[in-house]
């Protein structure tokens, strides 16, 4: 499986409406997105990904008021229903288990616009089809997980 940073990007998109959690840094969670090859036409609440179509998934997670400027520490879990690789261009430390199957990526990132952080993965084809599970903590506070199908 081949897998390349697609960005890591901050942006002040027209987000889902996210519950506020009180003392939390983060509000309502983290959200799936996907994106087409281009990077653009960003839909939220995508459950399937499609490497043959090279879509992009994105998470995203919207921190409470006055974060922006701030830097934040996020760490990516991902669980593979195979063997796979991730791979960064960015400043991102990249660990894997021996078989494979789970990844570790953290990151430092600055809060910008509209106090969204979010980071996006090119699918390809030689990603391992099936069910992937994600846990994003930030600056500590683990997140509910949430999973996402890669599909042809």
């Amino acid at each position: 499986m081949k897998k390349a940073l697609f960005a890591s990007m901050f942006l002040g998109l027209a987000l889902p409406v996210f519950a506020q959690s009180s003392g939390s840094v983060v509000t309502g969670g983290v959200q799936i997105a996907k994106t087409d090859s281009q990077g653009e036409n960003m839909s939220f609440g995508a459950s399937e990904i499609s490497r043959n179509n090279k879509e992009t998934m994105c998470w995203a997670v919207q921190t409470t008021p006055n974060q922006i400027g701030k830097m934040m520490t996020t760490t990516e879990v991902y669980k593979l229903p195979a063997k796979g690789v991730f791979r960064s261009s960015g400043n991102s430390s990249i660990t894997s288990s021996a078989d494979k199957k789970t990844w570790i990526i953290t990151e430092t990132q600055e809060v910008r616009d509209e106090s969204v952080l979010m980071k996006c993965w090119t699918m390809s084809k030689e990603d391992p089809k099936g069910l992937y599970t994600l846990t994003v903590t930030v600056n500590g506070e683990e997140q509910a997980p949430v999973t996402f199908k890669v599909v042809d």
